[in-house]
């Protein structure tokens, strides 16, 4: 399992009206902490701004003290709400995005996306190389 991540306390000021639907979401999946409640709120909204990239690059950073790939595609992949489909083989992971967008990561830690409908091409950062 992941080591525990470090905590950091917080406090903010809430609409009434947001702290009961906030309540109310702890309810309805049965949570036993209405801060536990707001840390997977929080966690899957910010999950929803990932796209094919990050989600690459978070794999590329876990893959630096995780060397079994399937230990961080369990981790960051199995529970991603943009995640629709993930295949493992004996050397790499893909994974579809509900948009189509896919990656493959291997276990020498190779990046590569495909577009809908298209071939596999090596993950580049945003930076140009010169």
């Amino acid at each position: 399992m992941a080591e525990k991540e470090a905590t950091e306390r917080r406090v903010y000021v809430l609409p009434v009206e947001l702290v009961e639907r906030i309540r109310q979401f702890q309810k309805d999946n049965l949570i036993a902490s209405e801060v536990e409640a707001v840390r997977r709120l929080l966690d899957t909204a910010l999950h929803m701004r990932d796209d094919v990239h990050t989600i690459l690059k978070k794999m590329s950073g876990r893959f630096e003290t995780e060397k079994d790939i399937r230990i961080i595609s369990r981790d960051i992949l199995a529970a991603h709400p943009l995640v629709e489909h993930i295949k493992i083989s004996n050397n790499a992971i893909e994974f579809t995005l509900k948009d189509g967008m896919r990656g493959r990561f291997n276990n020498s830690g190779k990046l590569m996306t495909a577009v809908p409908g298209g071939r596999w091409a090596d993950d580049l950062d945003d930076e140009i190389p010169f």
